[in-house]
C-alpha cells in the first residue's frame, strides 16, 4: 500500500513552498521520546505544516499554522543544532534540520505561510482582529532572529581577538560563550557544552537572538581580554609542556586544555587569583 515519496515529488504543486526531510521528535507509546526522519511540506495556500507518511497516498495536516508559533531553539533549550519548534495551543512539535541554511529556509517558509493564513483569515472565526494583529507581530518577532540587536554577529566578531577561536585559533568562529565573553569554533563549542552552563553557556552567533545587555557584555570582553586572564601563565616555564590546541587538534586534546583553562583555572596568574578572592 501507499506510494513512494519520490513519485510524490515529481508532481509537487506550487502551494508547497518548502518541502524536504526533517527529524521530528515523537512520543513513543511508553512515553519516551524518539526522533524519526519524516517528509514535511509547508502548504502556503492552506497555511499548514503537513507530513507525508509512507502508508498514506496524500500528505496529512500536522498543524494549522494560523494557531501556532514557530520558534528557533537555542542551545540551552536542546543539545542539538539546527532545531525549531512549532507550538500550538495543545501541543508542541520539535524538528531538526540538517544545517543553518535549512533552519532559516524552513523558518521563512513557515512565517510566509502563517502570515498569509492570518491575512486571509478575515472571514475566519478562529481569530478576532486584535488576536490577528498580535499574531502577526509575534510571528515576525519570533522568527526575526536578529530582531533584538541588528548585526550582533558582525559587532561581536569585530572585538579584539574575536577573528579566531579563543581556544584553538581556528578562523571559523560561529559560536560564543555568553558568560565567558568569548567566541569559539563549532568543535570547541562541543567541549564547552560539556562543561555545564554554570561554566560556559554557548550561543550561536548567527542562529540565536541577541539582546542588548548580552551584546554589550560581549563587546566589553573579547578573546584577547579573556585570554590575557585565562592563559596568563601559558608559555611560562611552569607550563612549557602545555600546548594550546590548533584548529586540527583532536577533541580529546581540546577537552583536556579547555577543562584546565576554565574549570581548574590552571593558567590564571597568582596575582589574578588574589584579585579574584579579594573581590
Amino acid at each position: 500500500g501507499g506510494i513512494s515519496v519520490h513519485s510524490l515529488l515529481e508532481t509537487v504543486p506550487k502551494n508547497f513552498i518548502k518541502r524536504g526531510y526533517l527529524m521530528l521528535r515523537m512520543k513513543t507509546p511508553n512515553n519516551q521520546y524518539a526522533w524519526t526522519n519524516i517528509y514535511c511540506l509547508v502548504d502556503k495556500d492552506l497555511g499548514q505544516m503537513m507530513i507525508q507518511e509512507q502508508s498514506l497516498p496524500e500528505p496529512r495536516k500536522l498543524e494549522d499554522l494560523i494557531l501556532c508559533t514557530t520558534k528557533l531553539c537555542t542551545p540551552d533549550f536542546i543539545d542539538r543544532n539546527f532545531c525549531f519548534r512549532i507550538i500550538s495551543p495543545s501541543t508542541e512539535h520539535l524538528f531538526q534540520a540538517t544545517n543553518d541554511l535549512e533552519v532559516q529556509a524552513w523558518a521563512e517558509a513557515l512565517q510566509e505561510a502563517t502570515v498569509g493564513a492570518i491575512k486571509r483569515s478575515d472571514s475566519s472565526p478562529l481569530l478576532n482582529k486584535k488576536d490577528k494583529k498580535d499574531r502577526l507581530h509575534s510571528q515576525s518577532h519570533e522568527l526575526a532572529v536578529s530582531d533584538v540587536v541588528e548585526g550582533a554577529m558582525q559587532r561581536i566578531l569585530s572585538v579584539p581577538g574575536n577573528d579566531k577561536c579563543a581556544d584553538c585559533s581556528s578562523r571559523s568562529v560561529e559560536w560564543a560563550s555568553i558568560n565567558l565573553g568569548i567566541v569559539i569554533c563549532i568543535t570547541c563549542c562541543g567541549v564547552h557544552r560539556g562543561l555545564g552552563v554554570h561554566v560556559s553557556k554557548v550561543r550561536s552567533l548567527n542562529l540565536d537572538k541577541w539582546d542588548k545587555s548580552t551584546v554589550d557584555f560581549m563587546l566589553s570582553q573579547g578573546n584577547d581580554k579573556a585570554n590575557s586572564y585565562y592563559e596568563a601563565k601559558l608559555g611560562t616555564e611552569q607550563f612549557s609542556d602545555v600546548k594550546k590546541p590548533l584548529s586540527n587538534s583532536s577533541k580529546e586534546e581540546r577537552t583536556q586544555f579547555i577543562q584546565q583553562k576554565y574549570i581548574a583555572l590552571a593558567f590564571v596568574s597568582s596575582e589574578d587569583d588574589e584579585r579574584i578572592t579579594c573581590l
